[in-house]
């Protein structure tokens, strides 16, 4: 309980800090989430997940990482064509789930997602995209028992996709 207060307080000066756009000319309007009415609401991810893990996935989550679009969006001016397959444009939907640089990092992962569903329940992870393997506490809600799993899956695919970018 201490430690998702201090959580909560961290988050909330970062939540004040963030929207405070005053002294920030280039600044969009971010579209965070509402900050949770207390320290109970937090992510499943924020607690449960060593703090490398959830620092990639929360960039991931917000549109933080340093991909090409991301960096253009806040005002960058950079080419957001992919570095690794010149694909027109470099987000979060395209690194997650359809850059061949990260095929077989991805092919893993979705098997070891769908090892956690019998063969007859279907899979809410399915189709796949960005929103569902940064928020897989979202999707599965309906299977809080696999949620930990699905934490763990998807946190090691973003690790080795920081191997090769900067997340």
């Amino acid at each position: 309980p201490v430690l998702c207060e201090l959580i909560w307080k961290y988050q909330y000066e970062l939540w004040q800090h963030k929207h405070n756009t005053s002294s920030r000319p280039n600044s969009l309007p971010f579209h965070y989430p509402p900050l949770p009415v207390s320290p109970r609401c937090l992510p499943v991810y924020l607690t449960s997940e060593p703090p490398a893990a959830a620092t990639r996935r929360a960039k991931l989550r917000f549109r933080r990482a340093q991909f090409a679009f991301n960096m253009e969006r806040v005002g960058y001016s950079v080419d957001t064509t992919c570095a690794h397959c010149n694909a027109p444009v470099e987000d979060n939907e395209h690194v997650l789930c359809h850059c061949p640089a990260h095929d077989a990092a991805r092919h893993t992962c979705v098997n070891a997602l769908d090892a956690m569903f019998d063969p007859d329940v279907p899979n809410p992870m399915h189709p796949l995209t960005a929103n569902k393997l940064t928020s897989p506490d979202v999707t599965l809600s309906s299977f809080p028992r696999l949620i930990p799993s699905a934490l763990a899956i998807t946190a090691t695919f973003f690790k080795q996709i920081s191997m090769i970018r900067v997340l």
